[in-house]
């Protein structure tokens, strides 16, 4: 499950700009992508993971 999150994150971290923008938006939207995603995330997290969690772009999540 490792080398799934780390997939994820390299391929969004490779995203520019509006590409970044436009991944969030399909993750956002649509449910089988939310799916994979959590599924690669849940092993990382000690809850539940929902799309509200994510703050919005630029702003610190631990502020």
């Amino acid at each position: 499950m490792r080398s799934g999150i780390a997939t994820i994150l390299k391929a969004v971290s490779r995203l520019r700009g509006n590409e970044k923008l436009e991944f969030l938006a399909k993750v956002r939207d649509d449910k089988s992508l939310q799916e994979v995603v959590r599924a690669a995330l849940d092993p990382y997290v000690s809850y539940p993971i929902t799309m509200n969690d994510c703050p919005p772009l630029g702003e610190d999540p631990n502020s």
